[in-house]
């Protein structure tokens, strides 16, 4: 007598088939942390940046920011020097 046996498939249909499970399964667990850890800070900062509508550019040193501003002109542009510690941060801001 022949007996009918029911293939489970390969065990390599099996493993990708067990990895895209796990994959999506991945997937929906970011998503819900983003929706439940993320979002909520995102939307309760309801304040502008400090620098909001200027672009600015940080530079290494001021003869990088002459530099900069001697070849590539710029109206309406601020020069900043703020004296973080150690080092000096040079910038310019420019409305955007």
């Amino acid at each position: 007598m022949v007996s009918a046996k029911k293939e489970n498939g390969s065990p390599l249909a099996r493993l990708v088939l067990f990895i895209v499970c796990l994959a999506l399964a991945g997937s929906c667990l970011a998503g819900a942390g983003y929706f439940v850890f993320e979002l909520p800070k995102h939307a309760s900062a309801d304040y502008p940046p400090t620098n909001y509508g200027q672009l600015c550019t940080v530079y290494p040193n001021a003869f990088a920011v002459y530099w900069d501003l001697f070849w590539h002109p710029k109206s309406g542009c601020v020069y900043s020097e703020d004296n973080e510690g150690d080092f000096i941060i040079y910038q310019v801001c420019c409305p955007k």
